[in-house]
């Protein structure tokens, strides 16, 4: 498709992309890549799109093509309708242990989707290459890949995971809920799904800055997490959350690490999150 053939009006902007509505259709949308993004990662994206909608087993955005204009590459959506979760707590359209019980449900719902998720790449495979990318101490690597290890093999079966589980990538229309942003989607054990909501919402430092897209305080977070929690394990008994809450750090731990591969930290966000990860590791070891 080419980017001239319809009129863009800008739309949100993201970490990773800018997003522009069609002036000449409105059910058109377009995710333009910022530059210096990796094709792979575009493409990646857009193929995961096209599967998903073609298995008609989990309803996501419908990726109808790809283009490039200035050196961007971009995919053309089929335009959703709606707000999300994100929005919604934001403008207090929903108040907050609702939209997390929902959340809940949703995610579980998700994991609990039979589908053929053998062309999907494998999580695991994915956090051993970071690991290796991130830490060049042999031991530090070796204690990592050992939890990682454990988390797969005590974690039951492979499930279809999301990749950046989190408020803002579920969208609400006026019948139904969609994911969107399904770029990092892959195979593994469900619980390194939880990780996105934890590390936004309630792993050391980061919660202190997501304050302004979700509108919630840190307490609010942290409630907001928990109930989401208590709905998807479906308990709300405290001594078993807190223990999922020690799994799930760990968890958080090597999602974190994936994180600083893919989105290329560097300099001093990328040395504090190193240590963060690698106390948080430490403190949860015991946890797998």
């Amino acid at each position: 498709m080419e980017f001239l053939q319809y009129q863009w009006k800008p739309g949100p902007h993201g970490g990773t992309s800018d997003c522009y509505f069609s002036k000449t259709d409105d059910h058109l949308f377009l995710k333009l890549f910022h530059s210096g993004i990796p094709d792979d990662v575009v493409e990646r994206e857009y193929n995961t799109s096209k599967h998903i909608n073609d298995a008609e087993k989990i309803l996501v955005s419908k990726a109808l093509g790809m283009l490039e204009t200035n050196g961007r590459k971009g995919i053309i959506y089929e335009r959703i309708f709606g707000k999300t979760y994100a929005d919604m707590l934001k403008e207090r359209s929903i108040s907050p242990l609702d939209c997390a019980e929902s959340f809940g449900r949703e995610a579980l719902k998700l994991h609990n989707t039979y589908m053929d998720i053998s062309w999907l790449p494998s999580l695991h495979d994915e956090i051993c290459e970071s690991i290796d990318f991130v830490f060049s101490g042999r031991r530090i690597r070796h204690f990592f890949h050992s939890i990682l290890d454990k988390i797969c093999e005590n974690s039951g079966k492979d499930v279809f995971l999301h990749g950046d589980l989190h408020p803002g990538n579920i969208m609400a229309t006026e019948d139904s809920l969609c994911w969107i942003d399904i770029g990092y989607a892959s195979s593994g054990p469900a619980l390194l799904d939880l990780a996105a909501s934890d590390v936004l919402m309630n792993f050391p430092l980061t919660a202190y800055f997501v304050q302004s897209p979700y509108g919630l305080n840190v307490k609010e977070m942290k409630r907001f997490y928990t109930r989401f929690l208590e709905t998807y394990f479906q308990t709300d008994n405290a001594k078993e959350i807190r223990e999922w809450k020690k799994k799930i750090r760990l968890c958080s731990a090597l999602y974190v690490i994936n994180i600083i591969r893919k989105e290329n930290w560097k300099g001093a966000a990328k040395l504090g999150m190193m240590i963060i990860v690698l106390i948080e590791g430490m403190r949860y070891k015991e946890h797998i």
